[in-house]
């Protein structure tokens, strides 16, 4: 069993509304895959699953509010050969709602390396003289 808590969303929130489960009870999830939506004052986000599991409960429903920390919805996962339930994080733990994000290009190294680094130079508007240097990547 998992019991899956609303996190802190950041910046002084204290609750989220649920706006929608993309899940039902009896659903079988894979992790990472996104199982509600959430509203806070700032922004509706959405939850990935914390493991891959079997949704045995959700105790908050849609359109209503839960505080942080609360249970929302509790997952039966699969089983080691001991006996202990093999979530991605420890049992009974908060996972943070993922950010909404948008599409950010981030160099691999290959492009890091072919890329020249170059000193920029600032100059005084009414001296013309030089202030100093940086380098960038």
């Amino acid at each position: 069993m998992y019991e899956f808590k609303l996190a802190d969303l950041g910046e002084g929130m204290h609750e989220a509304e649920i706006v929608q489960w993309l899940i039902n009870v009896g659903d079988t999830t894979k992790l990472d895959q996104t199982i509600a939506k959430v509203e806070t004052d700032k922004a509706v986000v959405e939850l990935p699953s914390p493991v891959a599991g079997r949704v045995s409960e959700i105790r908050v429903q849609g359109g209503q509010t839960a505080k942080v920390g609360e249970v929302l919805v509790i997952f039966e996962t699969a089983t080691k050969g001991d006996g202990e339930a093999a979530p991605k994080n420890s049992e009974n733990a908060t996972v943070a709602a993922a950010p909404p994000s948008s599409p950010t290009h981030m160099p691999s190294p290959a492009e890091s390396s072919s890329q020249s680094t170059s000193p920029v130079v600032t100059r005084s508007r009414s001296a013309g003289r030089t202030r100093g240097t940086k380098t960038c990547l």
